[in-house]
Order: structure tokens, then C-alpha cells, then sequence
């Protein structure tokens, strides 16, 4: 009977009192100790190899691209000087560029300047590609391409072939999207293009038209 109301331990002589619950609270302690020291501790020694090899990596790509770069350019400079240099004495002047996809370009005025230039680079044996192509010819190509995006369109005036003339009539229609013209011309042109939009009414286009300048 007084079993069931006082319950009675029993422990060995020399043995010390332990409570049960004192254990949980030792292994929930270790375990904050052990998530501290390992916020603190330092990154591993792979991690930092790792970091320092990919940001190598991207330094390197980075270099050889801006070298690509600078080589290509150095070359088609020096090409378009050898052409210049090679083409002097032609009956009119004409224009030594790029194309849009980085080719030599030769623009000429006449078809005896054109047979001419071409003549003389076969007897000089230039083995670079190049390409040989009247002004005219080369304005239509534009103006082809201009005319599906720029309604309107009246010409385009290659006179100075980096810096193209875009005449336009004005109409019912939304102005002409400076971006999309300029890259319309490079497209065709690999020099540095400064261009300049000319607008017209229908009373203009009739003046100029008697004057003999469109």
C-alpha cells in the first residue's frame, strides 16, 4: 500500500543520482556548439581553388575575345590600305571599305573604273576576297531593303558612301525609325556610318525635281 503512494527508488551503494532529463539538454547543447563552429569556420580549401579557377577561365575567354577583335580589325585595316595603295590612278575617285560581313569592298563610279580596278588587281595577283561594285548598283541593293520598312522612301545618295543620304517623301505614315535604317546600312557598309535623313513634301519634291537634282 504504500508502494503505490510513495514510489521508492532504489540504487547501489556509491552509485550517483542521475535524472533522465538532464540528457536531451546535453544533446541539444552539443548540437548549437556544433552549428557555431561550423558558421565560423573557414571555407574549404577546394572551394577557394575552385572560385579562383573558373574566374581564370572567364579572364582568359575575355582576353582572347578583345584579341580577336583587335586582330580582325588590324586586318581589315591593312587591307583596305593595300587596296587604296594598289587602286591609285583610277579616272575617278572611289571608295575602299568594308562590306557588312567584313569583306573588302571597292566602290566605283563607272563601269570603266570598275573594269579597270578589276584588271588591276589581277595583274597585281591580290588573293585577298574582294568585292568590285558600282555606287548605282549598290544604292538599289539599299534602297530595295529600306523600301519594305521605310515607306516613302525616294533614294538613297551614296555620293559619300559613309555618309548615305536617306530622301524620304512625307506622308500618312509613321516616321522613320532612325535605328532601323542604320542598321539596314550596315548591313551593307562596314565603315563607320554617320547618315542623314532628307524629308520632302509633294510641293519640295516638284522644285527639285525641276531644278534636275533628284
Amino acid at each position: 500500500m504504500l508502494a503505490e503512494h510513495f514510489p521508492v527508488v532504489i540504487k547501489m551503494l556509491n552509485t550517483p543520482w542521475n535524472s533522465e532529463e538532464s540528457l536531451p539538454l546535453n544533446v541539444q547543447t552539443t548540437g548549437v556548439e556544433s552549428a557555431a563552429s561550423d558558421v565560423g569556420a573557414p571555407l574549404p580549401t577546394g572551394r577557394k581553388i575552385n572560385s579562383i579557377y573558373v574566374a581564370g577561365i572567364m579572364l582568359a575567354a575575355l582576353t582572347a575575345v578583345i584579341g580577336w577583335k583587335l586582330v580582325n580589325y588590324n586586318s581589315e585595316a591593312r587591307q583596305v590600305k593595300t587596296l587604296e595603295t594598289l587602286l591609285q590612278g583610277s579616272s575617278s575617285p572611289l571608295t575602299v571599305t568594308t562590306s557588312g560581313n567584313g569583306q573588302s569592298l571597292v566602290l566605283v563610279r563607272t563601269q570603266r573604273d570598275l573594269d579597270w580596278s578589276t584588271q588591276r588587281l589581277l595583274r597585281e595577283h591580290y588573293q585577298q576576297p574582294v568585292t568590285l561594285k558600282k555606287i548605282a548598283a549598290l544604292e538599289e541593293e539599299i534602297e530595295t531593303e529600306l523600301d519594305k520598312q521605310l515607306p516613302g522612301l525616294l533614294k538613297v545618295d551614296l555620293t559619300l558612301p559613309c555618309q548615305p543620304v536617306i530622301r524620304w517623301l512625307k506622308g500618312n505614315y509613321p516616321a522613320p525609325d532612325n535605328k532601323i535604317i542604320k542598321q539596314t546600312l550596315t548591313d551593307f557598309l562596314g565603315c563607320p556610318i554617320k547618315s542623314r535623313l532628307e524629308s520632302y513634301n509633294a510641293t519640295e519634291l516638284i522644285h527639285k525635281a525641276e531644278q534636275g537634282l533628284t
